[in-house]
């Protein structure tokens, strides 16, 4: 009982200066935020949901302590949800490629309610609110810019260049915020599968074998020819469903990449470098994409035939 005990504070602390490390150290935020939900759901996973809770609910109860409130509910959203779902799903025996949708669409059935509720309290629409958000960014880059004393008309072209990216934000929002907490999921998902020691299963296909569904890639063509249209409603949709699912397809060509590198018997140090190029050097992330798209077709990883003589 004790080292359960231990356990879950040790959890709670790691969440917490995880996120509080995201909300002071720029540099790493982002490396901080995808190792953020790990304790809790390492323990859910070991020790079952309600020890999984205690540990979410801790550390709301720390940084209420240290962050203002607001800070505490973008924590219970961006870690608390998948913290708790993806053990959640995986333990019932859901694979883990079900357990990200489902994760996902679990966090959206809690957000968008949040976020509508605190948009009606602003008196702002949804829209709004994130345009507000968003210049509150750009105001921000550009007083750091301003601080270099550089030309005015350097300043005026970044300020055009921000406002127009501002404005494409608000418009794929939606889509982003989906593409981030399934990316979060994920993470989750494969740390959990390297802690796992036998101690639990992480159930599903080996991600070298895995695919997407072959339908998915039809909302993906309607959307990228809707592109072509003028109508602004249908061109923001189409964005949205290709922001979605074009990353389901780097999954999948990822996936091709991970089949040859270890039927080749690559070094996990080799390997590393492959992935850390792909998703840093363009345009490898495209290639990828497009060889998870193609993959529907050619099938990469289908064996070989064996000529005979």
């Amino acid at each position: 009982m004790e080292r359960r005990s231990l356990y879950i504070l040790g959890a709670a602390l790691l969440s917490t200066a995880f996120f509080l490390g995201s909300q002071y150290v720029a540099p790493i935020a982002l490396l901080l935020n995808m190792f953020g939900p790990v304790p809790a759901a390492y323990v859910h996973m070991r020790q079952g949901p309600l020890a999984g809770v205690v540990v979410i609910v801790l550390s709301c109860a720390l940084l209420l302590m240290l962050l203002p409130p607001v800070l505490t509910l973008g924590f219970l959203l961006q870690y608390g949800v998948v913290a708790f779902f993806v053990p959640f799903f995986l333990r019932r025996g859901h694979a883990w490629d079900r357990t990200l949708v489902l994760t996902v669409w679990a966090g959206i059935a809690i957000a968008l309610p949040l976020l509508l509720a605190v948009s009606q309290g602003q008196g702002l629409s949804p829209g709004e609110m994130v345009r507000q958000e968003g210049r509150q960014v750009i105001d921000q880059a550009l007083r750091f810019y301003d601080e270099g004393n550089l030309p005015a008309q350097e300043r005026e072209a970044l300020e055009q260049t921000l406002t127009a990216l501002a404005e494409v934000f608000v418009r794929i929002y939606p889509a982003v915020t989906i593409v981030l907490l399934g990316v979060l999921a994920a993470v989750v998902v494969l740390l959990l599968h390297l802690f796992a020691k036998g101690r639990y299963a992480v159930p599903g296909p080996a991600f070298a074998q895995w695919k997407a569904p072959d339908a998915l890639i039809w909302p993906v063509i309607v959307a990228g020819f809707a592109l072509l249209l003028e109508q602004a409603t249908v061109k923001t949709l189409a964005l949205n469903v290709l922001v979605v699912l074009l990353p389901v397809y780097f999954a999948q060509g990822l996936a091709v990449v991970t089949h040859y590198l270890r039927r080749r018997s690559v070094s996990p140090v080799f390997r590393s470098l492959i992935y850390f190029l792909i998703f840093v050097l363009n345009p490898l992330p495209m290639f990828v994409t497009a060889m998870g798209v193609f993959d529907i077709w050619i099938d990469f990883r289908k064996p070989k035939l064996q000529k005979t003589s």
